[in-house]
């Protein structure tokens, strides 16, 4: 029993001293870090603070207000900052700005600015521009080249989707919206409502109340969930 006190008690010690080295490193950390970020040029802190602040807008679904700070960013990192510049482009598309989108992301092109996934997500927006003002055509190419450079890009599979289904060819639109569902498995709400606008632009809506239950299973935003609950009424309710 003695033994096994004495065990105990060194174990107990040994935890404590590693918790007090823990807190100590923590306790450094704090301290570090914050006189750290105060010798960052102030341009460098802007940029990241007010990219920071982007994010957080964008998640409460204030546009305007994340667009502003994204821009911000851009400007205070001397114009380096190409993923702020890509979430501006992004917020100007949702607040319908798509001619601006437009000058912006076709100068980012031309740039060759970031690799190939950035410059995929770059031609989504393109993408999306080009199809709010209706220029399908325009729509299609930017999406397919931005399917060229990657292949894994989900929204830009949906974009080709959505476009080839405008053009009337059904088929394409299925297989493209089809690869997009297995890139996300279980958690592809978008494609699965595109998928069940195409069914039902071929007249299936057997098919296409199916996929609008499995968007309602997968989690979609508010608004796309609203969307999917009328197409299910719409169908159940008859012509």
């Amino acid at each position: 029993m003695a033994i096994e006190r004495s065990i105990r008690r060194k174990s107990f010690r040994k935890r404590a001293t590693s918790n007090t080295g823990t807190f100590r490193v923590l306790i450094v950390l704090l301290i570090l870090i914050p006189i750290g970020f105060y010798f960052i040029p102030s341009s460098i802190r802007t940029a990241f603070i007010d990219y920071q602040l982007g994010r957080a807008n964008e998640k409460l679904n204030r546009i305007s207000q994340a667009r502003k700070y994204y821009g911000s960013s851009y400007e205070a990192s001397n114009k380096t900052n190409i993923m702020a510049r890509l979430r501006y482009a992004e917020m100007s598309n949702k607040l319908g700005k798509f001619n601006e989108v437009y000058t912006l992301t076709t100068n980012l092109i031309e740039n060759k600015v970031g690799d190939d996934i950035f410059l995929s997500q770059v031609y989504l927006q393109q993408g999306l521009a080009n199809e709010g003002m209706e220029l399908f055509e325009a729509a299609l190419i930017s999406y397919n080249t931005g399917a060229k450079l990657d292949s894994e890009n989900y929204f830009v599979l949906i974009g080709l989707g959505r476009m080839y289904r405008i053009e009337g060819d059904y088929k394409k639109s299925r297989g493209y919206l089809e690869d997009a569902v297995s890139l996300r498995k279980l958690r592809a709400p978008d494609a699965h409502y595109e998928l069940g606008l195409t069914y039902l632009a071929e007249k299936n809506n057997t098919d296409a109340l199916d996929e609008f239950e499995y968007c309602l299973r997968q989690l979609p935003s508010r608004e796309l969930k609203n969307k999917a609950q009328q197409k299910k009424i719409d169908i159940m309710a008859g012509p």
